[in-house]
Order: structure tokens, then sequence, then C-alpha cells
């Protein structure tokens, strides 16, 4: 910091000195997010939230009432279903080695197959699995399944998958046309960050991930990139960044698709359709929901009741009032 272009020694004292002052802690995310090459008023300065602040002081008493089942990809799916959500179709459950459907019944390898086409691309997310962590991509290819990455093939689930833990089988996603040619190597999806203050749910940011390096994930912990999405308009930010390292991008690296002046169709309809979903969960006050967009709507990939903020405020920028974050005393 000392030897950049952008601010003084003394300019970036006096500001991490204000930051520390107001939120009373260290301004470690001065750094983070390099707001020292930033030109922000001392009020834009503040209003970004210390992660220190947020995940010991604003967030406990959020989760103090939440379900502690809401971790659990199956508890997530028990109660899309219920409330008659768009989901990915999850088609069978690898539980401690065994394969069993929805309705609990065994089935075996040649069966769970035979559930898809040929090439079509089988999804085994873990049941508490977070960042893309864990997630087995396979794909059929003939009698037997193969894995994308290591390319050995099989048919038992059991040479791709840990026996302790709890798998959900899943079927690939098909996203609209605008979304593959921003990248087809993977369903896009979008973190849209809800808010519920007394029974008026907002939102609070809209972020964009979209995977490179031709990735069956669009993770950021997994390399994808994310764009900051304008919520009224729907129109993505003409530079795509990534949460670590200080790599931007004007186009995807595989599609060659400029990001500049595009804006996501029907996004005043998908907007309606994700608060609509955000609505059926009045016992969840902040919300990270994982949404992508299909030929038939808006599906709910999973919701996140604890989510990362670095990333948020990275991409869409400070979050202190779209949140209700206030200092500690």
């Amino acid at each position: 910091m000392k030897s950049g272009k952008f601010k003084d020694e003394k300019t970036i004292k006096r500001e991490m000195a204000l930051i520390r002052d107001y939120w009373h802690c260290q301004p470690l995310h001065y750094v983070r997010y390099r707001l020292f090459e930033k030109e922000l008023t001392d009020q834009q300065l503040i209003d970004y939230v210390p992660p220190y602040v947020y995940y010991l002081f604003h967030l406990p008493p959020l989760l103090e009432n939440v379900d502690k089942r809401y971790s659990s990809k199956l508890f997530q799916l028990e109660q899309f279903r219920q409330r008659g959500i768009l989901t990915p179709a999850t088609v069978a459950i690898f539980n401690h080695g065994k394969l069993i459907d929805l309705e609990g019944n065994l089935i075996d390898s040649n069966q769970l197959v035979n559930l898809f086409s040929e090439n079509e691309k089988v999804f085994c997310k873990p049941e508490t699995g977070c960042g893309g962590h864990g997630i087995q991509v396979l794909q059929r290819t003939g009698d037997s399944l193969q894995h994308r990455k290591t390319h050995k093939r099989s048919v038992a689930l059991s040479d791709f998958l840990t026996g302790d833990i709890t798998y959900l089988i899943q079927k690939q996603v098909h996203q609209i046309e605008f979304m593959d040619q921003l990248n087809s190597g993977c369903i896009n999806t979008f973190r849209v960050v809800t808010k519920n203050h007394n029974g008026n749910i907002s939102i609070a940011c809209i972020f964009l991930r979209a995977g490179r390096h031709h990735s069956d994930i669009d993770n950021n912990t997994q390399g994808g990139m994310s764009l900051d999405v304008n919520i009224e308009t729907g129109r993505i930010s003409d530079i795509a960044i990534l949460e670590h390292g200080n790599d931007k991008f004007e186009r995807h690296p595989d599609s060659g698709f400029v990001f500049k002046g595009n804006c996501i169709p029907n996004w005043v309809d998908y907007k309606k359709q994700m608060l609509e979903v955000a609505a059926k969960f009045p016992d969840l006050t902040e919300v990270g929901w994982d949404f992508a967009l299909t030929p038939e709507g808006v599906m709910t990939i999973e919701l996140n009741v604890g989510f990362g903020l670095d990333l948020m405020q990275l991409c869409c920028g400070p979050m202190r009032e779209p949140l209700m974050v206030e200092p500690y005393t």
C-alpha cells in the first residue's frame, strides 16, 4: 500500500483510522477489499462491513432460532418439495454405501444408470457440502458411469463416493440460452441475498457466478468468476472478478462472451420469481440463495443461512445498509 499510486500513506492511515473508530475493530478488510485503490467518500468507506463484526455480532442473533437442519441439503430438498419450489431433479440418495430412491427403497447401480440419458451428467452432492467442495460429477457412458475428471468407468457409486458421507444424486440442469452463450461448460448460478425485515422481503445484492476452464461447477472456490448484477435492471457488470487475486476480465476467457452492455433477458419476471421463493420461508431473516435460470423458470439450487461476506462486498460493494449491519457496542 505504501508504494501504491492511488493514495499516499497519510490518506491511507486516515481512512484506516476512520474505519477502526466507526466499527471498533481492526480494519483488516481495508486491505482485503483493496479499498486503498478505490476513490471513496468517508461514508462509502465505513459502509463496507468488517467480516469480524458480521460473523461475530450481526449474524449469530439471526441464526439463534433457525432450524439447524437447514444445513442439510436433504432437509432443504424436503422443504422445497413441500412448498412447490422448482429444484434440480434428485433421483436417488447414496447413504453410507447404500443407494436408495426418494421413497427409501433400495435400488441397484444398474437401475441408477438407466435413469440418465447417454452422455448426461450425474451430479453427486454431499449433504452438508458448501462452496462446491466434495461434489463429484459423473457421466453416463453406455451401461456405466464415468468420472468426469479421472475418466474412471464403473457402475458402482462406491468407486467414486466416500461411503460414510450422504450424497444427493441429481440430474443435469439445463439453463437458458443467454447463460449458455456466456458459459456453456456448467450451470452459471446467481447468488441472491434476501433480507426479511418485519415481513418485508427485499434483495440486498445479486451476483452471477460463471464457471471457467470448462469446469462442471461455477463456484468461486473452484476457480469461477463473479459479476455484479443490477437488482432493478438485470444488467451485468462490465468486469468479472475472482474472489482471490486481482485478475479482472472484460470477456469470458473460454467463450469470449463480452460482459459490457448485457442484461439478463426477462429480468423483471425472474426477479419476481426469486422474491416469491424467499417469501415461502418467512422464518429466515437473511438468506443467500443459489438460483439458476432455466426454460421452466427460476430453479432453486440451494439456500444458505450462513454465507460468504467477502465475495459479496468485493463484487457488489458495501453491504452495511442493505443488510442493516450496525457497529457493536
